[in-house]
């Protein structure tokens, strides 16, 4: 099971206000008869359901800075939580409404 920061309980916590429920996949077995969980995160509201991949989910791709456009420039901006969860939040909501 990860960790939750901060950051995480909030966006989950803002999602849980919009109906939308935050969850861990399950484990599956394969054609081997193996088991494994599903790395994944999987939001759902009613019979509507969105995965993500753990890993980008939980940012571990490492990325911290991103380009952005003011007034005509662009400039390297740092990536912090606040905005990479608040991307997270604007995506999962999309993908619902």
């Amino acid at each position: 099971m990860r960790h939750l920061n901060t950051h995480i309980r909030k966006l989950i916590w803002d999602l849980k206000k919009e109906d939308i429920a935050f969850s861990f996949d399950m484990e599956t077995t394969n054609s081997r008869g193996t088991t494994q969980r599903l790395c994944n995160v999987v939001f759902t509201r009613g019979d509507m359901f969105y995965k993500i991949y753990e890993g980008v989910f939980f940012r571990e791709f490492g990325q911290c800075v991103y380009f952005k456009k003011v007034k005509n420039e662009i400039t390297l901006t740092p990536f912090t939580d606040d905005i990479f969860y608040e991307w997270q939040r604007a995506s999962i909501l999309s993908k619902f409404n």
